[in-house]
């Protein structure tokens, strides 16, 4: 079996930060001009927005007639249009000038508007592809949400639409809290299944959160075997528990032992039915990785509390 290859980003965790540095969690008003040109460059250059002229002038025109006040695709209102060849096709010209208004809106108008406009792009798309009706706007739901992720912006497009995440509360009632409890150097593999599970999340997608719940029953399997074992890499979860019980290491008493019992149970159906580490029954949603969070969290609390 060939051994996985490892970039130097897998090997050096300085590197993998420079390259890829951890930015706050921001709106799309937040983001400085350039990086509204990157995310809407990087969308072209995967083929949205600039290949779909068509649909680009029925976006533009659709907009202008909803919101007929602030008229935010302007050269296409002033363009006296639209035009159209003998096949009924919109004319270059018009095509232009909606790409134009296209993109002064992502970098110029506020969010607000910004995010309408791709919306009713991505509205579009349903029923334009050679698959399911949602082939397309799934196709661009990806590109976005991925990019949204490099860039640490809270929103996200899913067949649903728009949304915006907030995952700075979860890190502040979850995962801080985890973080202070766990905070030597023995608990950095738990830190890391824990911060590879928001990584995961954040990709807003069926399989993100999938990885992110396998992830997650990793951390709590982790937990125990430094806790009880001293290093990671051996025992499942339900023998560690028994062991940490006889040995003293966590709590025994009946109360504790019917609250181990159903965190065990529900975190292993939870893997079970969503995870990836066995044939889901159907992908995660973000309501199942916050429960996994949640459950985790109340779970290394309630042992390090003991412990202390």
């Amino acid at each position: 079996m060939i051994k996985k290859f490892k970039l130097w980003s897998d090997v050096s965790r300085q590197a993998k930060a420079i390259l890829q540095p951890e930015l706050e969690l921001r709106a799309w008003n937040d983001l400085i001009r350039e990086d509204k040109k990157k995310i809407t460059r990087h969308l072209m250059n995967l083929g949205w927005i600039k290949d779909d002229g068509q649909l680009l002038v029925g976006v533009i025109i659709e907009l202008n007639q909803m919101y007929k006040v602030n008229v935010y695709g302007k050269k296409t209102f002033e363009h006296f249009g639209p035009h159209r060849n003998s096949f009924g096709n919109y004319e270059k010209c018009c095509i232009e000038a909606a790409t134009q208004d296209f993109v002064g809106i992502l970098l110029s108008e506020e969010a607000d508007a910004a995010i309408e406009v791709m919306s009713l792009y991505s509205r579009a798309l349903i029923g334009r592809g050679a698959g399911d009706d949602f082939s397309e706007l799934e196709k661009f739901c990806r590109a976005f949400n991925e990019l949204a992720e490099q860039f640490s912006l809270n929103l996200r497009f899913s067949r649903q639409g728009p949304r915006i995440i907030q995952e700075k509360i979860v890190d502040n009632l979850v995962l801080e809290p985890i973080f202070t409890n766990l905070s030597g150097e023995e608990w950095e593999p738990v830190q890391s299944e824990f911060r590879d599970a928001m990584s995961e999340y954040r990709r807003a997608t069926g399989k993100g959160y999938s990885a992110s719940i396998t992830h997650i029953v990793s951390a709590v399997q982790a937990y125990l075997q430094i806790l009880i074992n001293g290093n990671v890499g051996k025992d499942d979860i339900s023998t560690l528990i028994a062991k940490g019980q006889k040995s003293g290491l966590i709590p025994d008493d009946q109360f504790s032992r019917e609250v181990m019992g159903s965190i065990k149970s529900t975190l292993m159906e939870l893997r079970q039915s969503h995870g990836n580490a066995h044939p889901k029954k159907e992908y995660a949603n973000e309501q199942h990785v916050r429960l996994a969070l949640n459950i985790a969290a109340v779970f290394i609390q309630h042992c390090s509390t003991f412990r202390k």
